[in-house]
């Protein structure tokens, strides 16, 4: 991985290493992804991250509490001392898969996230890369969906998962009945323990006959709820949110 990530495109500055390190570490679980037979490991990869990233230490602290991404080597202290490595290569590997996520489409899959990635190389090749290097190409990709402000910027992502700490946790309440010649399926979905100016589009997935499907996502902000009311053919047999770890969430 580093022979993009670090090599061909560099960083700037300490506060830009994680552009470098969480390319690797989402490098890594593409890989798995890629040669594995079943997708299993690479769900456990991003399970194992959440993981380490939302635990505590010995002293009660958890390493997404000890600081932003952006703050770099400055994070690790006596009572953080994981707290870089967790926020550089974890934490910053799932910004790139959340990303991924964002920006996955049912009919073309990652045909839109990998246009954005050859951008920023061919941007950046054998030059050094930092977060506004990196959002301007993201910008030059958005999609409809993560255009949250209506002004073509990811400063809203950018800010809160680079900038800031927190991590939702999210609720999913759902029922589907006959209806007509089909079921509604009804759902609520919640985000709490975030600050007011926190959001994201949350995917709601249904399984039917072993298969996964992406109902659609639902776009909260702060401390809220929201209801979906969708007509579907099929009754799912279950209803859940971020399937494939979407989202960084504390659960």
């Amino acid at each position: 991985s580093h022979q993009w990530w670090g090599h061909l495109v560099g960083w700037q500055t300490y506060r830009d290493q994680w552009l470098s390190e969480g390319l690797a570490t989402f490098s890594a679980g593409l890989f798995l992804e890629a040669t594995e037979k079943n997708r299993k490991p690479y769900l456990e990869y991003w399970e194992k991250a959440r993981t380490s990233l939302l635990e505590k230490n010995e002293f009660g602290m958890r390493s997404v509490d000890a600081g932003p991404i952006y703050l770099g080597l400055r994070a690790s202290t006596k009572k953080t001392m994981g707290a870089y490595q967790d926020l550089t290569y974890l934490k910053s590997g799932y910004v790139f898969h959340m990303l991924r996520m964002m920006m996955a489409d049912p009919q073309t899959g990652d045909a839109g996230f990998i246009a954005m990635m050859k951008d920023f190389v061919q941007t950046h090749k054998n030059q050094n890369a930092t977060l506004t290097s990196f959002a301007a190409v993201l910008e030059r990709h958005i999609k409809p969906h993560m255009d949250l402000t209506g002004t073509g910027s990811m400063g809203w992502f950018m800010r809160q998962w680079l900038l800031e700490t927190d991590v939702p946790r999210y609720e999913l309440q759902w029922d589907a009945q006959p209806s007509g010649d089909g079921f509604l399926f009804k759902a609520k979905v919640t985000q709490s323990e975030v600050g007011d100016n926190f959001a994201m589009p949350v995917p709601i997935y249904l399984e039917h006959q072993d298969r996964l499907i992406r109902l659609g996502r639902v776009t909260l902000i702060g401390r809220q709820s929201k209801d979906v009311a969708v007509k579907l053919p099929f009754k799912p047999s279950k209803a859940v949110l971020n399937a494939n770890y979407d989202i960084l969430e504390q659960k």
